[in-house]
């Protein structure tokens, strides 16, 4: 058997345990959690201190973007990108030539922060792994995806890693707008409180003033939802994933196998 057929029959094994320990979630359901419904209170807007930028939002994003080769199309190109790129080899002039983009940068790194938000009538803080889910393009629990908003105002902000602001809504190590390979561009946005839904409901352990523990399941909804519902949501969506996963699991194995049962 080759390397490449064991590496994915290795996969494949992996692939079917982890589904079969996800079937058994959907059995034990989400663990002893509690759900609150009601109106979100903001009490403390989010923040990125290394940068200064502080907002009026549940959550601010910040997004690290590095200008780079990819090929498209078969030819050489250059862009933003906010994931290293791999490198490229393209023949120019019948001689071959490698473009490598440089090491991704260690900071500033792409950051999600949160404020400080509670739920209903309870003093209960959201917790941020709640809160982040406001970050995600799309949300499955959402039935309205709340919409990101470019943060401005940064045009007379501080130096910061060697980035400097180049307009009202970017920093950047480039300031005279003609980008090189390996320049970074980072960008916040954030989300309308104004924007938000009527009612909410967050799921999750509550431990010290927060809902949302980490290390435990956690859930929110823009509508109402009975804590019953949740649990039997969570139930069938980790028995639907375990299917899928012992599926895919059983699909490589065989792939693997047949040349073996051909061979005999």
């Amino acid at each position: 058997m080759s390397k490449k057929r064991i590496v994915l029959l290795i996969v494949s094994a992996l692939l079917i345990i982890f589904g079969i320990y996800t079937m058994n979630l959907s059995d034990e359901g989400p663990g002893d959690i509690e759900a609150y419904t009601g109106k979100l209170t903001m009490l403390e807007g989010a923040e990125d201190s290394d940068f200064g930028i502080k907002v009026d939002s549940p959550i601010l994003i910040r997004k690290v973007e590095m200008y780079q080769y990819y090929k498209f199309n078969e030819k050489l190109r250059k862009d933003f990108f906010d994931k290293h790129q791999p490198k490229i080899k393209m023949e120019i002039f019948k001689k071959e030539r490698i473009f490598k983009n440089p090491a991704f940068p260690s900071e500033p790194k792409a950051e999600v922060f949160c404020g400080k938000v509670k739920i209903g009538d309870s003093d209960l803080l959201l917790s941020d792994e709640i809160l982040e889910k406001f970050s995600l393009e799309k949300y499955v629990n959402f039935e309205t995806q709340p919409e990101k908003l470019s943060v401005g105002g940064l045009k007379n902000g501080k130096k910061v890693f060697d980035l400097v602001p180049i307009d009202d809504n970017t920093y950047s190590n480039s300031v005279d707008g003609d980008w090189d390979v390996g320049d970074l561009r980072v960008t916040w946005y954030s989300i309308d409180p104004d924007n938000l839904a009527d009612v909410y409901t967050a799921a999750g352990v509550v431990k010290d003033g927060v809902i949302g523990e980490k290390d435990y399941a956690v859930y929110i909804y823009d509508r109402e939802i009975s804590k019953d519902e949740i649990v039997s949501n969570s139930s069938s969506n980790n028995k639907t994933a375990g299917i899928g996963l012992i599926a895919v699991g059983l699909i490589g194995a065989v792939i693997c196998l047949i040349p073996l049962f051909k061979k005999n």
